[in-house]
């Protein structure tokens, strides 16, 4: 018994150790999720920052056609002034040239742009697969944190039922104990072999009292019913050694004298039923004390 403890307390210990293993790596998962979810958003920021860029260079693109297109028309126009429109013919194809130049300049700045884009993207994409990783890391984690929550709490009640199991045998080789010590007062009783009643009057010489002053303070001390069991341990021998004192008389007794032996005997079996049940409540009032404590420590 005290093996199959030790063995569900070490599993417990073993449990709880890799519960807040569990806890700790989650705590470091939850963090990198953090810091994946904001690159994720700093990306999507930089491609719709850029997706602005892209527009606005379209719009300097139409512009310069539109100037170029312009300064072509100029030059014709110049053309056909003759002399009196070269001054705006050299104007005009100056702009063009300027157009042309803004234009290839702004296809020139789209084509880098474009390959930032294309990074952009993947790198939004490679985030995004990150955080979706973290995740489902994260939930693992969280499963397997569970299934050691279940085994830390499955180790509990098997510790506890082991201690109950141990507190119960204890008691009842104790009960075997007192009933061997009532029986032999009715031996004595019915065989007339009666020792000095001071022998039975001593309430820590059996098996009981001295269970009581070992064993059983160290396991229930604790325990209210713990103090309750002593005085009614003590009124069954002392009901035993008044029964023996009265058989001391020998057979030419009285029958008041045999009445009186029989009102101790019933006595002595009234407080020995006490002292049973009081060992049965004990054992469920210590356990039912720790069910209570653990139900608030997982609360």
């Amino acid at each position: 018994m005290e093996q199959v403890s030790g063995i569900a307390e070490t599993n417990a210990a073993s449990a709880h150790q890799s519960l807040a293993n569990a806890a700790q790596i989650g705590t470091q998962l939850d963090r990198i999720v953090s810091s994946v979810d904001s690159v994720n958003g700093a990306a999507e920021s930089l491609h719709s920052a850029w997706t602005g860029i892209e527009t606005a260079l379209h719009d300097i693109a139409s512009i310069a056609d539109q100037t170029n297109l312009l300064a072509l028309n100029a030059a014709i126009e110049a053309a056909r002034a003759g002399e009196a429109g070269r001054g705006f013919a050299v104007v005009a194809d100056e702009v063009r040239k300027l157009a042309e130049r803004s234009k290839t300049t702004a296809d020139q700045v789209q084509q880098v742009l474009g390959t930032l884009s294309s990074r952009i993207g993947e790198m939004v994409d490679k985030s995004a697969d990150s955080g979706l990783a973290a995740s489902e890391v994260r939930r693992s984690v969280d499963t397997f944190r569970n299934d050691f929550e279940t085994l830390r709490s499955t180790s509990d009640e098997v510790i506890a039922c082991v201690d109950r199991v141990r507190d119960k045998a204890m008691t009842s080789l104790i009960k075997v104990d007192h009933i061997v010590f009532k029986q032999s007062a009715y031996h004595a009783l019915g065989d007339h072999q009666l020792s000095s009643s001071v022998e039975w009057q001593c309430d820590t010489g059996c098996e009981l009292g001295q269970w009581y002053r070992g064993p059983g303070q160290e396991s229930f001390g604790k325990q209210p019913t713990y103090r309750e069991l002593a005085p009614v341990h003590e009124q069954v021998h002392q009901y035993a050694a008044q029964a023996l004192d009265l058989a001391s008389g020998g057979v030419g007794q009285t029958d008041t004298a045999e009445a009186e032996i029989v009102a101790r005997m019933q006595k002595l079996e009234q407080a020995s039923e006490s002292v049973l049940a009081l060992l049965d409540r004990m054992v469920e009032e210590k356990h039912s004390s720790r069910q209570a404590a653990r139900e608030v420590t997982h609360a």
